[in-house]
């Protein structure tokens, strides 16, 4: 595809309805502005205020438990999901908010004071607890619409789903809240998922909270950002499960460097680690085996089910839009890697998530390398040849990303095509 085509308009784009934001810092060539220049400043102290805001007014007021819509709607999967999902809150939510979550320092502080932080710490709880089933509540209303029905149990009884939407729901409450000693990515540990996991549900946690304040969504999009320019490509990321489904001839390196995610810690591992009490809740839910279709490590055996995240809510670089009325866009994201996709005219569901994935990626780099040539002050002619060359790694020699970060490849193309191909005199220190 031409580089015009990927920085079209969003309407016309391939990627999504809420575009990626641009590069976190992507100075103009003077050196004072930022690409997206449209954007208002904004302090962190109106930041502050107009979050803080929210969660009082929004957020707050709302009860702790399930609402009697959402009650419905786990009462009608194939079996109750009621306390599965209450079970989890807690557990999930008391492994992020605890003493021990904050680091040593607080940890002590906690223990040390008469009770204050932990009131505070509870507070917080029960924000994310309230932000999580309001964003569950839409997304559910949003997925019957789609199927005509109310019987949402591949969506509701997935493990991994509702660990990611626990997880954005509470940095967005960190993140209001300042909070320094958990800082992204520390979320993802406490949760037991991976950078590529989260990446998955950004966009569509964003999608179903209408009220989300600009700063918030600016916080979601820059972390995405973070995910897809270098997280995702780390070792140990949930991406490599679904890579060597969609490309098998990249399985011998990602074996060889030992790239595959490791299994998800379960529930009952989390609650005992973070001591973490359940009072009245009802029991953990039975652990079911691994699906045979499932992807596994070859360091050892996988006691959890681990599905790969794979968002279709987007259309492929190289397949046409996907039609979801076959299967609709959450419900699809968290099938089995292997599974069949019948929307995507036969491809399994990794290589869609891959295509969705690899798309990010292409766009994101796109906006790297316009940013980077009009800093170094390179021709058009230079922009679409670099653009062709990051476009080419990305779909035939993906390896090259592999424990990467997504600027050391573009950095080495722009330094490649302005040398080689047009003969572009440059010291190295204007690459540095």
């Amino acid at each position: 595809r031409k580089y015009d085509d990927v920085m079209a308009s969003p309407t016309k784009s391939t990627a999504s309805r809420a575009p990626m934001s641009p590069p976190r810092f992507c100075p103009s060539p003077n050196g004072n502005s930022f690409c997206n220049s449209k954007m208002a400043p904004f302090t962190p102290v109106s930041t502050a205020m107009t979050t803080a805001k929210w969660l009082r007014s929004a957020i707050s007021p709302l009860p702790s438990k399930p609402s009697g819509e959402l009650l419905r709607f786990f009462s009608a999967c194939d079996k109750d999901v009621t306390d599965d999902i209450t079970c989890r809150a807690a557990i999930i939510l008391g492994a992020i908010f605890t003493g021990s979550s904050f680091g040593e320092r607080m940890c002590t502080s906690l223990r040390n004071t008469s009770g204050m932080d932990a009131i505070w710490t509870e507070q917080r709880k029960m924000e994310a607890l309230k932000l999580y089933y309001r964003v569950l509540e839409s997304m559910c209303r949003a997925e019957s619409q789609i199927l005509s029905g109310s019987n949402l149990t591949s969506l509701l009884s997935n493990e991994r789903f509702h660990r990611c939407m626990i997880a954005c729901s509470a940095e967005l409450v960190l993140a209001t809240h300042k909070t320094v000693t958990m800082m992204f990515p520390a979320v993802l540990e406490k949760t037991g998922i991976t950078a590529f996991d989260l990446s998955k549900v950004i966009e569509s946690f964003v999608r179903h909270e209408d009220s989300l304040p600009r700063e918030l969504k600016r916080h979601l999009n820059s972390l995405e950002e973070r995910l897809l320019e270098s997280m995702a490509w780390e070792k140990g990321s949930s991406m490599y499960n679904s890579l060597i489904v969609a490309r098998p001839t990249l399985s011998a390196e990602i074996n060889r460097l030992g790239l595959l995610a490791e299994p998800m810690p379960s529930l009952d591992a989390i609650a005992v680690h973070h001591d973490i009490s359940l009072g009245g809740l009802p029991p953990l839910p039975f652990h079911k085996q691994p699906d045979k279709d499932e992807v596994r490590s070859p360091k050892r055996a996988c006691t959890e089910r681990r599905n790969v995240l794979v968002d279709n809510s987007f259309r492929s670089p190289v397949k046409d839009v996907i039609k979801s009325k076959f299967l609709p866009p959450l419900q699809s994201a968290f099938a089995s890697p292997t599974r069949p996709n019948p929307a995507a005219g036969g491809e399994t569901c990794a290589e869609t998530g891959i295509g969705v994935f690899l798309s990010k990626i292409t766009k994101l780099a796109a906006i790297r390398i316009k940013c980077l040539c009009e800093r170094l002050q390179l021709s058009q002619q230079i922009l679409e040849r670099v653009y062709s060359l990051v476009q080419q790694i990305i779909s035939q020699q993906t390896a090259l990303f592999f424990n990467r970060h997504i600027d050391q490849i573009i950095l080495c193309c722009i330094y490649g095509v302005a040398k080689v191909c047009l003969n572009y005199h440059c010291p190295w220190k204007t690459f540095r």
